[in-house]
């Protein structure tokens, strides 16, 4: 007898399996039809993609009266469970402000990447999102397992426009967070987030612009003398533009930390006195002008390669 075809509802638990599918037999329908109300979830063990045919909004973890829980659980699990989502509409997950306030989590522990943060552009995502305009409203989503989140567009996809009203994207087990939208000016908006990284997990991200009252914590965090968690980001001007106090924050294991930030494209020494100076950066909780200088290795060879400024510790 062969097994039912999967249908996606809003209103249950549901559990997508190898035997449901894959990559190359998406879920089609119109953007609403693939909503998933608050209190619903979703694992995933297989390869499942939805590939949304109309340009409306599809919402996860929309608001719901006397819903079961409080909150909206995706899992992608290991081994072979992945997600991707493909629509040329919107894709709003969780919802940040009033009584009715949503959280989404998301466990993504698709193992399938090779750890390797030398190379940022040649992973498979564990959560792979291609939607024209993303609103991230309240959602927590942590990645562990070789996984990764994938939001890519240009000649990657359709991702062109992200809004975060309040996200916490924790990365760890050597895996990755990639979100590049299209090429624009400022697309991705910030209110509140939060991204951490450990081990020797890597995050690249561009576009990056934060709203009035805006706020934001970006940490690599080393668990090991050996950990080199690196972010590489683009759009950055410390020379010229005003950032919060403490926005990107180092954390050692035994005062190590093979790790750091690059910043594309303003490597100099200006960019790096003003770093400095406007205390955008503490390592271990002290962002001491004075200390900073005398943990960072400032050999030019390392510091400017590439024409980036490349934070690293000596």
């Amino acid at each position: 007898m062969n097994k039912a075809k999967f249908v996606w509802d809003p209103n249950s638990n549901q559990t997508f399996t190898p035997a449901d599918g894959n990559m190359n037999t998406p879920l089609t329908g119109p953007a609403e039809s693939f909503n998933k109300n608050e209190g619903f979830g979703l694992n995933t063990t297989g390869e499942l993609f939805i590939d949304v045919s109309d340009s409306g909004m599809t919402v996860w973890g929309s608001p719901t009266p006397n819903p079961p829980i409080d909150e909206t659980v995706f899992k992608i699990l290991p081994d072979t469970g992945s997600l991707r989502v493909a629509s040329p509409g919107s894709l709003a997950i969780g919802e940040a402000f009033g009584d009715l306030a949503v959280k989404v989590i998301m466990e993504v522990a698709h193992a399938n990447g090779s750890g390797d943060n030398s190379d940022p552009l040649h992973e498979r995502e564990g959560l792979g999102i291609s939607v024209n305009r993303v609103v991230f409203g309240n959602v927590e989503i942590n990645i562990s397992n070789r996984s990764g989140l994938q939001m890519l567009g240009t000649q990657f996809g359709d991702f062109s426009y992200l809004k975060i009203d309040n996200a916490k994207i924790s990365v760890t087990g050597k895996s990755y967070c990639h979100i590049t939208p299209n090429a624009g000016e400022k697309s991705i908006d910030i209110m509140n987030f939060d991204l951490s990284l450990s081990d020797n997990s890597w995050a690249y991200m561009d576009s990056m612009s934060f709203l009035d009252g805006g706020t934001a914590k970006f940490s690599s965090i080393a668990t090991s003398d050996d950990d080199s968690p690196i972010f590489y980001l683009f759009d950055f001007n410390f020379i010229d533009d005003t950032y919060q106090k403490d926005l990107f924050s180092i954390v050692t294991h035994n005062g190590n930390n093979k790790g750091g930030f690059t910043f594309f494209g303003i490597g100099s020494s200006f960019s790096l006195t003003a770093f400095i100076d406007k205390r955008l950066l503490s390592i271990d909780g002290n962002d001491d002008p004075n200390y900073l200088w005398s943990r960072i290795n400032r050999d030019s060879a390392v510091i400017y390669k590439d024409g980036n400024l490349n934070i690293r510790l000596k």
